[in-house]
């Protein structure tokens, strides 16, 4: 507890009186009464945030008054105790107090107290976590820095200064490695500290490591990767350096197994050529050796001369042409990369989605409409096969509308179906457009990768023919991170019945 200087005096004044009162303290004149023994205290413990003192007992002693004291800043407590020991707890670490212990003689006794022994303690230090060992290297503006793990930390803090030491990078994690992209070109500096919520540690010195951008990231695009000896697609990204290499980012599938290479426009016989992988010669033959991470093929064959490599494109659309022999019996055929940004890719739509629509929906007599808005809950598309997918709990559960996909205009169009099963009395549900429920109904899927749709409407069809529109409106799908991909939640409930 903090108190001031003045309220120290008052307290022990007040300490004073006590003991006088309850006959702990002589404060007469006496002096024919023998003083008690001043007590021998010791610093019997120690750590960053508490001292322990400790004495021998005092004949005659009834009580020992204490008062400890923070040099310099006012701290103090004080009090009684009948123990020959005593912890105080909360001080500050590497921090010296002053303590005074002095025994009470009885007020009726034949002895008197004596003045205060006084005692200084330092708490102990913090104990400095250690320097983390840390190793820095930048490949094709991509910056990696690793270091080994350091006793007793929990977390790190880095950061990274450009010129005029100005920071512009910097996080918490709780791994040892840490890649920084984006960087323009210049010189940088990394620092690493190691830090921990444990008692008794402070925060490391900082583990500093240098570095200079030479090359840097100008684009990056997500593509189609096709393997020839697989007869097989799948999704993967292409990022583009400012030294006119590139990388194809787990070109198999399997991390840290990239595709490098590089492009020379001024060799217009031979302008490809790989960066990475092993060069391998037979006779006059000659071929570069790429492993994929896979267990087959486990290594391309791939030859870049006389052009059987080739790279066309920019940031928005283009190819990769890796030629290769593949099988047991070394076809030639080749790899590609494709990519086009302003062209939908179907593999990018299964998932959920953050639903939200906003429209009318008429009550049960079919005469009023009533504002509606259903927000925060998940749909979910699924791929059925060549370019239709399903949409599902956008508005009932349990009741899919599907949609065929047309990538270049980058659109969904959903035609008019039943999305329930006949009601009791024979009436269906239909979804349609809000003019004609036997019009189709087109969402735009923009290049965010949510979705638009707009004039949708749930019709409800009765046994007789008649038609009512129950509901319509505008809805917007808002794809959902990976770690949501598997869970959709269902919030509406199947509608009553329409009275006729």
């Amino acid at each position: 507890m903090q108190k001031t200087k003045m309220k120290t005096n008052k307290l022990f004044a007040i300490l004073l009186c006590v003991a006088c009162s309850i006959g702990l303290y002589s404060c007469s004149d006496d002096d024919a009464k023998q003083p008690l023994a001043n007590p021998a205290v010791n610093t019997s413990g120690t750590s960053y945030q508490s001292l322990t003192f400790s004495w021998d007992a005092i004949p005659n002693a009834v009580q020992y008054g204490y008062r400890l004291t923070e040099e310099g800043d006012g701290y103090s407590e004080s009090g009684v105790t009948k123990a020959t020991k005593i912890k105080f707890n909360n001080l500050q670490p590497a921090t010296t107090y002053q303590l005074e212990v002095w025994a009470f003689a009885a007020l009726d006794g034949d002895y008197s107290t004596p003045p205060a022994v006084v005692l200084t303690a330092t708490t102990d230090a913090l104990t400095k976590l250690g320097t983390p060992q840390l190793t820095v290297e930048e490949i094709r503006g991509i910056v990696h820095a690793s270091w080994d793990p350091v006793e007793n930390a929990q977390s790190y803090y880095y950061e990274v200064s450009g010129s005029g030491n100005q920071t512009v990078a910097s996080g918490t994690t709780t791994e040892t490695t840490v890649d920084i992209r984006g960087l323009v070109r210049g010189d940088y500096k990394f620092s690493v500290y190691a830090n921990t919520a444990k008692g008794g540690f402070e925060q490391s010195d900082a583990a500093i490591g240098t570095f200079q951008i030479t090359t840097s990231e100008i684009w990056r695009v997500t593509g189609t990767y096709y393997s020839v000896a697989l007869d097989s697609s799948w999704n993967t990204t292409l990022i583009a350096y400012s030294n006119s290499t590139y990388s194809i980012l787990s070109f198999y599938g399997v991390e840290g197994y990239n595709l490098d290479f590089s492009i020379d426009e001024s060799n217009t016989g031979d302008m490809f050529s790989f960066v990475n992988g092993e060069l391998y010669e037979q006779g006059r033959w000659k071929y570069w050796l790429i492993d994929t991470g896979v267990e087959y093929p486990d290594k391309l064959w791939t030859s870049p001369w006389r052009n059987a490599c080739k790279f066309e494109g920019n940031a928005t659309a283009g190819e990769v042409q890796i030629g290769l022999y593949y099988g047991d019996d070394q076809e030639w055929g080749y790899d590609t990369f494709t990519w086009d940004t302003t062209k939908l890719d179907i593999a990018s739509l299964p998932g959920t989605y953050t639903t939200h629509i906003f429209g009318d929906q008429l009550d049960d007599n079919w005469a009023d409409f009533e504002a509606y808005d259903y927000e925060g809950y998940d749909s979910t598309i699924i791929f059925e096969g060549d370019d239709m997918i399903s949409l599902d709990n956008f508005f009932w559960d349990d009741c899919p509308i599907f949609g065929e996909v047309n990538s270049s205009e980058r659109t969904i169009v959903f035609e008019g179906m039943q999305v329930m099963s006949e009601t009791s009395t024979g009436g269906k549900y239909i979804f349609g457009s809000k003019a004609n429920l036997e019009e189709s109904v087109t969402a735009k899927v923009l290049e965010d990768g949510s979705i638009t749709m707009t004039d949708f409407a749930i019709w409800y069809v009765y046994k007789s023919g008649t038609k009512k529109l129950y509901a319509y409106g505008t809805m917007e799908l808002i794809k959902n991170s990976a770690s949501k991909a598997s869970t959709f939640r269902a919030v509406k409930q199947k509608p009553a019945k329409p009275k006729k």
